[in-house]
């Protein structure tokens, strides 16, 4: 409650809200702090030379869509200090639908100083920095809301729409809240921007979820059984000591990088194969795990290895697959619809499990709480939790552990979901572009600023056309040469 008081004290700084504007709820997953304060800028590198303009007319007029036009809303709290969108009644070059700006640069994109270390796949396994590092110059534009307070104190819509053009290539770049969307409601709008620009609205899929909360809804009924994980929950003094510890992780904990790593497809391969061959040894009904699950493991291993500490891996599970009698596949939701899933790895399971069998773990433990049953035990924990006033992101696991956050965005597809061929203007002129015309070569998402601190963070960005797997990771450095020394023989 005192969050929400300071949100009332600080009043008189959030800009007054339109009689005219439609009000849309936003749903309780939405209010988690952890959600709040997130801009995520996701950033395409394509080959081509794009026409931004119609980029951008085509994203504006999907905002004109039915409900759809949720995503051309305004940030304003609710009498309670509860998040809305109000929506314009008509969006006018004053209150725009989305705010966009356009830059030509009369210079190839190898030329440009910062363009030029777009990180690019490569037979082996290679490290980059990560983009945030080096490309924000050219992917937020000056004045870009950067946290909530931001939002809340202006009139600016949700999205921010860059488009930074050179003589071979174009880099579009999407600014969007996190408390809007997660990244598989992302690849919902981008899947409707590209039929859009291609003139093929008729197939876009309706929108819904928009002005009811199916989760809250749906965590009203009877509960079938107990969430398994309740009395892990991290509440009270057991919740203080882990932010504590976190906080000194992040403090004192060396100095910590922000990388991008490529991995060949043979050598995630050779990485899987190892693995499959140490889980099925001696066995003649074979385990299976996904490679997803082999690159999970060697990142917790070695995150392991140099902590010393149990870790509890906290991986967002997308509803909208598992829960498809709420989510219907004929319907689209561009929303919030994860729930964590919470998986403790033992200082010790690194001298007794090998990379297979931790990998194999977190395939029961997946299987396990992302059932149906399970996870809307936990929703409805989160939901009562967020009733009383509490934060609906809850942490379940030991108090002394280590913390990543492990997102596996793979199966969002938004390397391949974009197609903006209507918008290529002329021919290729690069001899080392990839893909079909209109497609993305790179893709990665980030912070909208460069944060001075983080945690440890794993991300699986992407599947590209050769099979490669892009990667980006925050760890401390004594992580990195564990992660270095397992790569170097892939």
């Amino acid at each position: 409650m005192d969050s929400v008081r300071s949100l009332f004290d600080k009043g008189s700084r959030y800009v007054a809200t339109v009689a005219s504007d439609e009000v849309f709820p936003l749903h309780f997953i939405d209010q988690s702090a952890s959600l709040r304060n997130v801009v995520h800028v996701s950033t395409w590198h394509f080959d081509d030379v794009l026409d931004g303009d119609k980029l951008h007319q085509s994203l504006d007029h999907l905002l004109y869509l039915g409900d759809w036009k949720k995503l051309g809303g305004r940030f304003r709290l609710d009498k309670d200090g509860k998040l809305e969108l109000h929506v314009p009644e008509r969006f006018t070059s004053d209150r725009p639908s989305i705010h966009y700006s356009h830059e030509s640069l009369p210079m190839r994109a190898a030329e440009h100083p910062l363009a030029s270390r777009i990180p690019k796949a490569s037979s082996r396994p290679s490290f980059h920095p990560a983009t945030e590092e080096f490309l924000l110059p050219l992917t937020v534009r000056p004045g870009m809301p950067h946290a909530m307070e931001d939002y809340l104190s202006s009139d600016e819509p949700l999205l921010s729409l860059r488009v930074v053009v050179f003589l071979d290539a174009t880099i579009v770049s999407l600014a969007w809240p996190h408390a809007v969307t997660d990244m598989v409601g992302l690849a919902a709008v981008i899947r409707a921007w590209s039929l859009v620009l291609a003139g093929r609205e008729n197939e876009i899929l309706t929108i819904d979820g928009v002005r009811h909360d199916l989760l809250y809804q749906a965590t009203l009924k009877p509960a079938p059984e107990k969430f398994a994980l309740e009395p892990c929950m991290l509440i009270g003094f057991r919740f203080y000591l882990l932010i504590l510890r976190f906080v000194c992780d992040i403090l004192f904990g060396g100095r910590r990088e922000n990388r991008i790593i490529y991995l060949p497809k043979k050598s995630v391969q050779k990485l899987h194969s190892e693995a499959m061959c140490e889980i099925n040894l001696h066995r003649k009904e074979p385990l299976k795990i996904t490679r997803s699950d082999a690159i999970l493991a060697l990142f917790s291993r070695s995150l392991v290895l140099a902590q010393k500490r149990p870790l509890l891996v906290v991986v967002p599970m997308d509803l909208r697959s598992r829960l498809k009698d709420i989510f219907l596949p004929s319907m689209s939701y561009p929303q919030n619809a994860i729930q964590g899933g919470h998986f403790t790895v033992n200082a010790d399971e690194t001298t007794t499990k090998s990379i297979g069998h931790l990998a194999l773990s977190f395939r029961h433990n997946i299987a396990q709480q992302g059932g149906r049953e399970q996870l809307l035990a936990m929703l409805r924990c989160n939901r009562e939790i967020s009733d009383s006033g509490g934060d609906p992101a809850t942490l379940y696991g030991p108090s002394n552990a280590v913390i990543m956050s492990a997102t596996n965005l793979n199966k969002a597809d938004l390397l391949s979901i974009p197609n903006f061929a209507p918008a290529v203007v002329g021919t290729r002129c690069r001899e080392e572009a990839t893909g079909s015309p209109g497609t993305p070569s790179f893709f990665n998402t980030s912070h909208s600023k460069m944060a001075w601190r983080r945690g440890n963070i794993l991300m699986n960005l992407a599947i590209d056309q050769d099979g490669g797997h892009w990667i980006s990771g925050s760890f401390n450095i004594r992580t990195w040469k564990h992660i270095e020394e397992i790569l170097k023989d892939l």
